[in-house]
């Protein structure tokens, strides 16, 4: 998504994800160490795409 999109903003539960993503993509994306369930958005976003998400989730609808 990056040659796409300017801002971009990954929530991600995992500090080993976040060290792996940011080796990649270095500070292309910001990150936000946390669960979907525990983050309290202070920004609006236009788009929001899960992937490989709901199935982690006890409770999904909550979520979405």
């Amino acid at each position: 998504m990056t040659p796409y999109f300017d801002d971009i903003t990954g929530i991600e539960a995992s500090s080993e994800a976040i060290k792996i993503s940011k080796e990649k993509f270095g500070d292309k994306v910001n990150y936000i160490h946390s669960t979907f369930e525990d983050y309290d958005a202070e920004n609006s976003y236009n788009n929001i795409i899960l992937t490989h998400t709901l199935e982690h989730l006890a409770d999904p609808i909550q979520v979405l």
